[in-house]
Parts: structure tokens; C-alpha cells; sequence
């Protein structure tokens, strides 16, 4: 993989894409891990593995001379963003949706053998990033609201300001678990958020 990512400028085009299938196979591997555990816990519990419908975000990162590679996996809703500099956004995917609000793809055993499983993964080599961003619709919903809102730099900005103090706080794990707890009327989902800065 470092050797793939020191040739990246000679080719970048070629080494996305064999980087891509590489990744590919990991993000399938670990998805088919995923789906058989839920699958066990389900069957050991007597219940449905529908029961335990989850969404998967999932990133690998690398720091290579001042820039960030980045390899992500998207399945169901929530957003994964290379975010930066101010007033850029690049979405790593999109969110999948359902004709009704609360809709989602999850993951489960028709997912990973679904012949779009390849467009989930997003693949790029960063060199003005101020971070990485993974968050669940409990996070995304309320900030965004809407497909459209995901792909608005302003409102990234915006949450990109709530976010720098507490990043820089002495105590900022601290401080990210406490914002998780935001109101926001009529959003109560699940709040969780990671990023590399």
C-alpha cells in the first residue's frame, strides 16, 4: 500500500482504482465478518437478525508526506466527508435512502452480495484536508436535513465551527461526547461522530 501511495502522482487514476480493488476485498471481508456475527448474536438470542438492522461506516486513513489517503465504506445513512479547507466538502459517497424519512439500507446478507457493493467504497489522496468525518443520521439528520443539505460547504463550515473549540479544548473526547447530546427537535436517534484532524 505505501508503495501504491508513493506512486499515486505518476498515475493517480491507475493507483485509485488498484488501491480500490484491494480495498474492495477488505471492506467485503469485513462485512461478510459483521453480517455472520449479527447472524450468531441473533441466532443465540432466538430472535431475527433483522432485529439487529444496522448501517456501516467504516474508513482507513494514511498519512504520506503531508497529505492524507483516505479508503471509506458507506452502507445505509449517516455521511463520511473529506472536509476542507474552509468552504470544501467531498462526500465520499451517498446516503442510501428509502421513500420514507427513517428508510435505510442495512447491512445484511443480500447487501454484501448486492453487485453495487463496489460504489460504497471511496477512494482519495487529500493534501489541504482539515479533517475526516463519519457520523450517523443521529448526527447528519439534524445537521443537514436533506440530501441536498450533505452537499453544502456553508453548512459543513457551520459544523465545522461547533466543532473547533471542543477539538481544542484539553479535554476534547470529553467535550465531542457532551455536544453529541444537542436538541434538535423532532431528531432522537443515535449520536455518533469520529474524525481525524
Amino acid at each position: 500500500m505505501d508503495e501504491a501511495l508513493t506512486d499515486w502522482a505518476e498515475d493517480p487514476q491507475g493507483i485509485a482504482r488498484a488501491i480500490g480493488t484491494e480495498f474492495h476485498y477488505l471492506f467485503h471481508k469485513a462485512a461478510q465478518l459483521a453480517v455472520q456475527s449479527i447472524e450468531r448474536e441473533a441466532e443465540t438470542r432466538g430472535a431475527a437478525p433483522r432485529d439487529y438492522a444496522t448501517t456501516l461506516l467504516a474508513a482507513a486513513t494514511r498519512r504520506l508526506d503531508g497529505e492524507i489517503f483516505l479508503a471509506s465504506f458507506w452502507m445505509g445513512d449517516g455521511a463520511i466527508a473529506a472536509y476542507g479547507p474552509r468552504g470544501r466538502v467531498r462526500l465520499m459517497g451517498s446516503p442510501d435512502g428509502g421513500e420514507f424519512a427513517g428508510q435505510t439500507r442495512f447491512l445484511d446478507r443480500a447487501s454484501i452480495s448486492d453487485q453495487g457493493f463496489a460504489k460504497r467504497i471511496g477512494i482519495g489522496r487529500f493534501a489541504d484536508l482539515d479533517a475526516v468525518l463519519l457520523m450517523t443520521d443521529g448526527v447528519s439528520d439534524p445537521r443537514f436535513e436533506t440530501d441536498n443539505g450533505l452537499s453544502d460547504p456553508a453548512r459543513w463550515d457551520a459544523l465545522w465551527d461547533d466543532l473547533v473549540p471542543l477539538l481544542e479544548s484539553p479535554d476534547p473526547e470529553q467535550r465531542i461526547a457532551d455536544w453529541l447530546g444537542f436538541f434538535s427537535p423532532g431528531h432522537h436517534d443515535d449520536r455518533t461522530i469520529a474524525l481525524l484532524w
